[in-house]
């Protein structure tokens, strides 16, 4: 077995028992995003080997077969990295805005009515579109 496929395959045994290690001491997301990372890194490496073995095989690194070899494994590589980031970053993004309360992104954030204008009679917020009651008018019946 060649030297570089033994040094990644130790390297990724290193990398998966560090991880199951770190996952009994981490939060469950954060346990969930270095498991994501650790998959694509792994499929990039996986990829980056495998077109390199075919590189070699189809003559040598100079010839025009091998050059569409590596430059479809960049594209590979760098899709599937692009792909991974966007997908965290939305991820995160969505998981940040379902944490706040319900009126945190207007600025409203306080109890119903809080919003300068009193409470309906009987309780209830005023609603957007209404007026604000008039000082000494009588509640409906």
């Amino acid at each position: 077995m060649p030297l570089a496929v033994q040094l990644v395959l130790s390297l990724t045994v290193l990398l998966l028992v560090a991880g199951s290690v770190t996952a009994m001491v981490l939060h469950p997301t954060r346990v969930r995003a270095l498991t994501g990372l650790l998959v694509v890194l792994g499929g990039d490496a996986a990829i980056v080997l495998l077109a390199y073995w075919a590189a070699v095989r189809l003559g040598g690194l100079g010839q025009p077969a091998a050059i569409g070899v590596l430059t479809s494994a960049f594209t590979a590589v760098s899709t599937m990295t692009t792909a991974y980031l966007g997908i965290k970053a939305v991820s995160n993004t969505a998981q940040v805005l379902t944490e706040q309360p319900v009126g945190a992104l207007e600025g409203e954030g306080g109890p119903p009515g809080a919003g300068g204008r009193p409470p309906a009679p009987g309780g209830e917020p005023p609603s957007p579109g209404s007026a604000p009651p008039s000082p000494g008018a009588e509640p409906p019946a």
